[in-house]
């Protein structure tokens, strides 16, 4: 019975595509509603989960979050952070200098970004306790300071990878040319990075917020630090940390509801992108007179179904709507941070599938397919390109991956001499690099989300809700500022310019006029 059902399938897929589809979706459904889905899923993702931890990068991370961690618990158990902050000369530093002191920490270690996430959220969260300032602003400057820095600074150890890949993409098309200089004249053109450093500088030395949610900074810290205390209940609630806490189950089952029904939202959402990016992808194929390709048509449907259950079961290990029994018990006091590991693992997962699935370079091609949009439209297209799928994706290294050849190739494409380098190909690299870091700061699946989560002891929405405004401040300046400008051959350097003075008036005078209206 079941291998003439197999050839049944079988044909119908070879003669058309939305049977099987359907049959697919509905096999999905009845899995996960017969079975256990998380024991299914981690059957599922067993494979990507050993190849993603065999890569020498992974557990080096792996080998670094660890040892960080013990370092700390060793300094804490010695004394030595209360002794530190006992000192007289640091109780008479303002919350303004130690902001100033966590910029420059950053900058200091800047050489890596996850890395620099990790020392200043683990190490500096003892001083800005003492000095009044929120969590949601100390995850704010943690999440944004060490990717901004990042790919800004050539002497970083984003500097050969990227170097690597310009250098990659450059010899499939025949240009020989210098990647590094690329890269440097690239820097000017990462205007949300810059942006987002200049929201940053603006906030500290102004000494105000102009987003309510973000909990602005207040001049009274002692309502400041009572309405944190306050608050802090709550938000132990859905908090992961790297500090040894003590873990608090959830045990209204209205939140547990409302959560699941969350994360199934979600799941559902991601799922019929996914379709429709696969609809997209065979009326493309049609109009341009070419027959339907069953392995791409595959390969999107398959990331459909793995980025639906995928999602559902990272919110609600969030959400805490699954139970985690071996890991949530109120004397463990590693529980916390086991489960940062545990989230890690699920997003080095999610990367090595999706550098096997290539789903946004698909998509790219049939963007750019028409040859008709204008070269000058590219660093703006590819600026919210390179946004979306790493905020999907929480990679910025696999982005860069896919869309940098891509956009090399699309632009000698429409080039008069296809071996020349020109500003485009510097406005559009800035545009890929900036892109990515919108994603990786932003996403709940990149490994710097997920750390400066934990370091600041926030739940989950709280804390993509303390960065997405500004963050969305950042990315429409940049679009708007950057590179839309670019299409008048702008020189970054001016937009740069108009940024800052923008950006210095919205935080001068932008809370005002938002309370006046």
């Amino acid at each position: 019975m079941i291998p003439f059902i197999i050839a049944i399938v079988l044909i119908i897929w070879r003669e058309e595509p939305i049977l099987p589809l359907l049959l697919s979706i509905f096999v999905a459904l009845w899995i996960l509603y017969r079975f256990n889905p998380v024991s299914a899923f981690l059957k599922l993702v067993g494979f990507a989960i050993a190849n993603s931890l065999g890569e020498t990068d992974n557990i080096l991370l792996i080998i670094m979050i660890a040892e960080v961690l013990i370092l700390f618990y060793l300094f804490r158990e010695g004394g030595h952070i209360k002794a530190l902050i006992g000192i007289k000369r640091y109780k008479k530093l303002s919350r303004y200098i130690i902001e100033y002191i966590m910029i420059g920490f950053s900058f200091l270690l800047s050489f890596e970004e996850r890395l620099s996430t990790l020392m200043s959220g683990v190490f500096l969260k003892a001083f800005v306790s003492e000095k009044g300032i929120t969590k949601e602003r100390f995850s704010f400057l943690i999440n944004n300071l060490g990717p901004s820095f990042y790919t800004l600074i050539p002497l970083t150890l984003f500097t050969p990878i990227v170097t690597r890949i310009i250098g990659g993409s450059l010899s499939s098309l025949g240009i020989d040319y210098p990647s590094l200089k690329i890269y440097l004249h690239s820097i000017p053109f990462q205007f949300y990075n810059i942006f987002s450093l200049i929201i940053i500088a603006s906030s500290s030395i102004l000494k105000k917020d102009i987003i309510p949610i973000a909990n602005p900074i207040k001049k009274d810290s002692s309502l400041n630090s009572t309405k944190a205390n306050l608050s802090k209940e709550k938000e132990d609630k859905n908090a992961y940390s790297l500090v040894i806490a003590p873990y608090k189950k959830i045990g209204r089952k209205p939140d547990k509801i409302n959560d699941s029904l969350y994360s199934a939202g979600i799941s559902f959402v991601v799922t019929i992108i996914a379709l429709v990016t696969t609809a997209v992808f065979l009326i493309a194929q049609f109009y341009k007179g070419k027959l339907i390709e069953v392995q791409n048509f595959e390969k999107i449907f398959t990331a459909a179904i793995f980025g639906g259950i995928l999602y559902y079961i990272i919110y609600s290990l969030i959400f805490r709507s699954i139970s985690i029994k071996e890991l949530s018990t109120k004397d463990n006091c590693n529980a916390k941070t086991l489960i940062v590991i545990f989230y890690i693992i699920l997003s080095l997962a999610l990367l090595f599938i999706a550098k096997k699935l290539e789903i946004f370079s698909k998509l790219t091609e049939i963007i750019f397919s028409s040859g008709k949009i204008n070269l000058s439209w590219y660093p703006l297209i590819f600026f919210f390109i390179s946004a979306l799928s790493s905020f999907l994706t929480g990679s910025r290294i696999t982005v860069l991956y896919i869309l940098i050849p891509i956009a090399f190739k699309l632009i000698s494409l429409n080039l008069p001499d296809p071996l020349i380098i020109n500003y485009s190909h510097y406005a559009v690299l800035g545009a890929i690099i900036s892109g990515s870091s919108f994603g990786i700061i932003n996403s709940p699946l990149s490994l710097i989300f997920i750390i400066s989560t934990a370091s600041s002891e926030l739940s989950i929405k709280t804390h993509f809700v303390s960065q997405i405004y500004y963050s969305a401040i950042a990315l429409v300046f940049s679009a708007l500022f950057g590179y839309l400008l670019s299409f008048f051959n702008i020189s970054p350097y001016l937009s740069i310019t108009m940024g800052l003075i923008f950006i210095s008036s919205f935080f001068t005078f932008g809370k005002r006029f938002l309370a006046g209206n």
